[in-house]
């Protein structure tokens, strides 16, 4: 009979490796979204494969300061790009496998802590056609949560043996699962609370303790000192991403419980998902518990204790499901302290695996170690829920097919959705439809006080359309707003509209105000052209010079050669013109 057991074990094992693979058959073959653009395909960590830069940068890239470090999911991506190349596909197709194997670990983690194979078998497929998941499955950045859930859950596995040696490597998992991601420093709170459930000898395991707390106070220590930082410090909070970190401490609180009720919602009822989030949902604080949602959470509260205290002491499997969904949770929610964002489906990746444990625990009247009696209802009552939920991600990975489909579909169910309308607007400027961009940022100015980025964007797509005075008119408008907090992207606006419109000294003085470091070629670019308007003709050589490798698209080699020959350096001239030609012969054997 044993023998019969594993054949089972292994059957189902395989139908969940099969079924986390199959409800996204139809994902392919991606698309680049979001911040898919500045982590993966314009970060040179990704295809320079240079493993101390890796080690010791932040995951936004060399110099940058966000605060995230991530070196084996950047380590990932390079190895991703350098064996299949840079296409989206290649990037996407590790990605489902990745979460094909998530499930798979889940199903065995759960049958190694002697959970019955057809309750461990229904939470593992759940988790495995979850609609919730088409977030990190179709953006090439959900690579951080499928690999800090894969060496998660590895790691709960390997500590939950009695040998030493076993430890060890369990320590070394989980050093990789923080690697990936930082909300895995919510593991030993994890190990902790299965251990009490399953009434294992904590005391003899208090070296496997004390060793995963130095490990992890290392981490924190390498994270905060190691890691190499920018010179400009790290970019402040908008309220358009963060508006909870501008609320008083008890507001953002409830606000962010508020937020919590949200995502059980889509969790349990996974229609309307989103790529982003905002509006009243998300912007609008609960400011107290005498209100429709402080009355909401303050039930959903004791509604969670009480079940945690019911499940805890009659051993069902709900009762620890609840507290490992309330720790996986706890990092991005807000709670604690305040994140650069609010809501994101990503952020429910880890939980939902005890969401999906806890879900088939209440449903099947499951207790620890032992199954549930009424097995055909049991089993119509999954097929009809894997059906559901299956076919649900199915239509949803239609939605990512690129940056449009999917933010037109965010603005179709939540019309307020602002932040849906601005990155609406960049993928409409990524296909150069700056007609369309522009329609759509003043639908949103005209039906809401909209964020200042909506006007410095505004004054981006009018300079693209050669309307530099309206485009300076609104880029004005964003700084007299906000002059305390003007954007590189911003001053950069202003300084091209004013070269437009013939304005050297109006260029000089916002370029002046960029910050120091090392500017951008299109900074000298434009500093160029000022002083090729005011006649500085050597000062304007000198920046051409400093421009670097110009696009297509720029006329820079064309005055620099025009501002040498007046200087009468013909022989630099000449040099120019050659080098203009080379490139231009070399662009048309390319096309052909």
């Amino acid at each position: 009979m044993q023998w019969q057991s594993q054949k089972v074990d292994y059957y189902l094992a395989g139908l969940v490796l099969l079924l986390g693979v199959v409800v996204y058959a139809n994902s392919f073959p991606g698309a680049f979204i979001l911040d898919d653009v500045p982590i993966v395909v314009k970060n040179p960590l990704v295809y320079s494969l240079d493993l101390r830069a890796i080690f010791t940068s932040d995951y936004w890239g060399v110099g940058a300061d966000r605060g995230l470090y991530r070196p084996l999911t950047i380590l990932t991506l390079a190895l991703n790009r350098w064996l299949l190349g840079p296409d989206p596909w290649a990037y996407h197709l590790f990605n489902v496998l990745l979460h094909a194997l998530v499930s798979l670990l889940f199903f065995q983690l759960l049958r190694c802590w002697k959970i019955s194979v057809w309750h461990s078998f229904a939470a593992a497929a759940l988790f495995a056609v979850h609609p919730i998941h088409t977030e990190v499955l179709n953006e090439v950045i959900g690579r951080s949560e499928l690999l800090a859930a894969l060496f998660f859950l590895l790691a709960l596995r390997l500590a939950h043996a009695e040998r030493p040696y076993r430890w060890w490597l369990a320590g070394f998992v989980y050093l990789l699962a923080l690697l990936s991601k930082e909300h895995a420093v919510t593991f030993l709170a994890v190990l902790l609370v299965v251990d009490l459930f399953q009434q294992r000898g904590c005391k003899r395991r208090l070296p496997l303790y004390g060793g995963l707390l130095l490990l992890t106070a290392l981490w924190l220590l390498f994270h905060a000192y190691g890691v190499d930082r920018g010179t400009m410090g790290r970019p402040p909070f908008y309220s358009i991403y963060s508006p909870l970190a501008f609320m008083p401490t008890d507001w953002r609180i409830l606000t962010a419980c508020k937020i919590q009720l949200l995502y059980l919602a889509k969790l349990c009822w996974p229609i309307g998902l989103q790529g982003v989030y905002s509006g009243p949902e998300i912007d609008l604080p609960v400011r107290g518990l005498f209100s429709f949602w402080g009355g909401a959470i303050g039930l959903t509260v004791l509604l969670a204790c009480g079940l945690t205290v019911i499940g805890w002491r009659r051993k069902r499997l709900f009762g620890l499901a609840i507290l490992l969904y309330v720790i996986s949770f706890s990092v991005t929610a807000n709670i604690v302290f305040a994140t650069e964002v609010a809501l994101a489906e990503r952020f429910a990746y880890l939980p939902s695996l005890w969401f999906c444990l806890g879900v088939t625990g209440v449903f099947s009247g499951c207790s620890w170690g032992k199954g549930g009696q009424k097995a055909l209802p049991f089993g119509i009552g999954l097929i009809v829920l894997l059906g559901m939920a299956g076919g649900a991600t199915w239509l949803r990975n239609y939605d990512y097919r690129d940056g449009v489909s999917l933010f037109s579909v965010d603005i179709e169910r939540d019309p307020r959705n602002v932040l849906a309308g601005m990155f609406l607007g960049d993928a409409y400027i990524q296909r150069e439809e700056y007609a369309k961009a522009e329609a759509l940022y003043r639908k949103i100015l005209a039906e809401r006080d909209g964020p200042l980025e909506i006007f410095e964007d505004m004054a981006w797509v009018l300079l693209r359309q050669k309307r530099p005075q309206e485009a300076v008119e609104y880029g004005l408008r964003a700084v007299n707003a906000r002059p305390e907090e003007m954007s590189d992207k911003i001053l950069m606006i202003l300084a091209e509209g004013y070269t437009m419109l013939d304005q050297p000294q109006e260029v000089m003085r916002w370029l002046d105000l960029m910050p120091p470091g090392d500017p951008p070629g299109f900074f000298w670019e434009l500093r160029g052209k000022a002083y090729e308007q005011l006649g500085e003709l050597q000062s304007a050589v000198d920046c051409y010079g400093r421009v670097g490798e110009p696009p297509l698209t720029s006329d820079v080699p064309e005055r620099l050669e025009r501002v040498l020959r007046r200087l009468g350096a013909d022989t630099d001239a000449e040099k120019v013109r050659q080098w203009r030609e080379e490139r231009a012969k070399a662009q048309a054997t390319e096309a052909r």
